[in-house]
């Protein structure tokens, strides 16, 4: 229940407006919101906003202003005093609102302090107001068919309870509310989401509420490299217009046809009219060429470098030294595809995957349906297996094919599964399966089985693992018993896998049928990115390696780009080959040698 509190009691502060103006440029989402809160107590109370973070979003900008006086953020290293006070107020796994040490600091677990963003504000005067303005990015989620989903946080559109009643609707021979056609009903048919909370709230999760309605303003500018065919919503109805300035039909301003009701969060689908090709997409930076070169110059410690040193290759290396901070200050090109897999469905029978089956002794009470899993693989596959005890114990050196032998064996290791001494060490048998040597055109699918319930920095770590390991392999985690509910599903969520979670009594078989089927799907692997840029132009890329894509999955990639020509030496009467520094000359030749290598075929 995320949103402005007070931290004496930890009680919300009532939001009485919501100002959100978006930015959806192709798979991108910018975001700036302007939310105002009131202090109905009669005495100042100081403010905590927290603001829960997707896993691909990044907040830029922050501000809380009251009474004239502004609060804003800034990174710095922690300081070893605060690390000391971390580590001695111990480990919170689970609380429902930050802690505080002994002097006086909030402190969060490993977990929330990356996806929670906790500010104090300051002080608010009695019956005053605090607005708070946000600014932030992050990438869009895309379906099989291409669509892109946008939702805004709960936090910029809490819950709230029904206010006074509208006029009825007129009676008519069709129902022809703007919603209907989207599958959702207006809210005075389908009856308000608001639920009173009969517990305390926890500031970490759930929806945001709020105990009166406020007022929302929205307006989204949708732009990309293609046209829209269409924009939709389930949750509101919408209005769409071409903004006063708009150079092509390529851009539209999208706002809400009717008022907010503050009964559910805002989610809009937008459909591209080239949804499965691939596009190439500038934005660019803060600085052009020229005052980019005089910003570097004027530093000092290049100062220092081109007195020691006049050469151009080392002054173009103390340039490549800042490529990833400078990246806001340069031109940035973005690659975005989202392959048809439903096109090219195949057959199971003939799929190429890597297979990892991780056990832990809880696996024993489910022999039988494992073996039917492991006999029904496709012989194309590659797989292998593992227990997972107080160490790892792998069946194979590497993975195998799944030929008759193999699976004789798989199933012999599996028949001898016992329960095994000791907690199972599940962050060494993730070590394991992720340090395995890839195979070509076999993505890799872990099959994680285990009732383990590690401690907070167990998980922590396990999360940061796959974290770092992104797009190596797709995670099946099932829970068996007591499991660590969070661990699972934060792995399956990192991975694009899936977490499942058995109740007593009920058979694991099916569960592992429908979780082999989705690791068995459409995928696209082995893809590379040829960037072709001038000699005079330096390119920062991101991501090294790209992952296998599945349907829903889109590719991004990024080229930040850095012109070099003024650093670098050039011979006596060689220019710089293109009139204006800076111009869309250079950008355009960028465009037209950019490359995408995919495989022969889907896997």
């Amino acid at each position: 229940m995320p949103g402005l509190y007070c931290p004496s009691s930890w009680t919300p502060l009532p939001l009485t407006d919501s100002w959100v103006r978006a930015c959806a440029n192709g798979p991108c989402l910018s975001l700036r919101a302007r939310l105002t809160y009131h202090n109905p107590q009669p005495q100042p109370v100081d403010g905590v906003f927290v603001y829960p973070l997707a896993e691909a979003e990044v907040v830029s900008g922050f501000e809380a202003e009251a009474a004239g006086r502004r609060v804003s953020f800034q990174l710095q290293n922690r300081r070893r005093s605060q690390a000391a006070c971390c580590r001695a107020l111990g480990p919170g796994l689970g609380t429902s609102t930050p802690r505080r040490c002994a002097q006086g600091h909030l402190v969060l677990d490993l977990a929330q302090a990356r996806s929670t963003l906790v500010l104090p504000t300051g002080l608010i005067a009695a019956a005053g107001t605090m607005t708070v303005t946000l600014c932030s990015s992050q990438e869009l989620p895309s379906r099989p068919d291409g669509v892109l989903r946008v939702a805004l946080p709960t936090v910029l559109t809490p819950l709230a309870p029904p206010g006074p009643p509208g006029p009825p609707r007129p009676p008519g021979l069709c129902d022809d509310s703007p919603t209907s056609c989207f599958g959702a009903g207006s809210p005075q048919e389908e009856g308000l989401a608001w639920e009173e909370p009969a517990t305390p709230p926890d500031v970490f999760s759930g929806p945001a509420r709020c105990p009166a309605p406020y007022s929302f303003s929205f307006e989204m500018l949708v732009t990309g490299p293609c046209l829209l065919a269409g924009l939709e919503s389930p949750s509101h109805a919408l209005r769409a217009d071409a903004p006063p300035h708009a150079s092509s039909a390529a851009t539209i301003c999208v706002t809400l046809a009717e008022g907010h009701q503050c009964d559910r969060a805002l989610e809009i689908l937008l459909y591209p009219s080239e949804p499965h090709q691939p596009h190439l997409m500038l934005e660019a930076g803060s600085l052009s060429s020229a005052e980019y070169e005089a910003r570097v110059r004027a530093r000092r410690d290049f100062q220092r470098l081109q007195q020691r040193d006049s050469d151009g290759d080392r002054q173009v290396w103390f340039l490549q030294r800042r490529f990833h901070k400078d990246i806001l200050l340069n031109p940035v090109l973005v690659l975005s595809f989202c392959p048809d897999l439903s096109s090219k469905p195949g057959h199971l029978g003939t799929a190429t995957r890597e297979l990892l089956f991780l056990l832990d002794g809880s696996s024993a009470a489910h022999k039988d349906a494992i073996v039917l899993a492991v006999k029904s693989l496709p012989s194309q596959t590659l797989v292998n297996l593992a227990m997972i005890g107080t160490s790892v114990q792998p069946l194979f050196q590497e993975s195998r094919a799944c030929s008759d032998d193999t699976v004789h064996l798989i199933c012999e290791s599996i028949e001898m599964l016992q329960a095994m001494s000791g907690p199972p060490d599940v962050l060494a048998a993730l070590d394991w399966a992720l340090g395995q040597p890839q195979h070509r055109a076999h993505p890799r699918q872990l099959f994680l089985l285990t009732a383990a319930s590690p401690v907070a920095a167990t998980t922590h770590q396990a999360l940061e693992l796959m974290r770092w390991h992104r797009g190596a392999a797709r995670c099946f985690s099932f829970g068996l018993g007591p499991a660590c509910h969070q661990l699972l599903r934060s792995l399956s969520a990192l991975s694009r896998g899936q977490a499942y979670f058995l109740r007593p009594g009920e058979r694991l078989q099916p569960t592992l049928v429908q979780a082999l089927r989705k690791a068995l799907e459409p995928a696209l692997s082995d893809i590379s990115v040829d960037w072709f840029v001038p000699d005079a132009v330096e390119a920062l890329l991101t991501p090294r390696e790209i992952p296998a894509l599945y349907p829903g999955d889109q590719l991004l990639g990024y080229c930040s780009l850095f012109r070099v020509d003024g650093f670098r030496s050039r011979p006596p009467g060689v220019g710089l080959g293109w009139a204006v520094v800076g111009g869309p000359g250079w950008l355009k030749s960028l465009y037209l040698s950019s490359s995408l290598s995919l495989p022969s075929a889907f896997t």
